[in-house]
């Protein structure tokens, strides 16, 4: 089953938004003069932001026991590594309102 487009354009907008100060990338990333990315961000940003919607991720399932296991630990915010096998770099996970948290004091300095 397909996810309607007004689900991950309205995901994508709320994103850039609160997280960038800034707007969906209107039609596609790839297809728009904005740099690529769902999230218009300047044209010299680091950064390449991509919002994904779809009905099961399996990094969801590991983060939801990671966090189930730091309420039973008595912690507030789970925060979830990943790596693959054989390859450089890992992943890390956390909760989306975490993250926000983290900008919003890492541009207040």
């Amino acid at each position: 089953m397909s996810t309607s487009k007004s689900t991950w354009t309205g995901f994508e907008r709320v994103v850039a938004s609160r997280d960038w100060d800034s707007f969906r990338t209107p039609l596609s990333g790839e297809n728009s003069r904005h740099g690529g990315g769902d999230v218009i961000l300047p044209a010299d940003s680091p950064y390449l932001v991509e919002c994904k919607v779809r009905a099961a991720f399996n990094h969801h399932a590991l983060f939801a026991e990671a966090k189930k296991d730091a309420v039973k630990h008595g912690k507030k915010h789970a925060i979830l590594y990943t790596k693959k096998k054989r390859e450089h770099g890992w992943l890390v996970t956390i909760d989306g309102e975490l993250f926000t948290q983290m900008l919003e004091k890492f541009n207040a300095e």
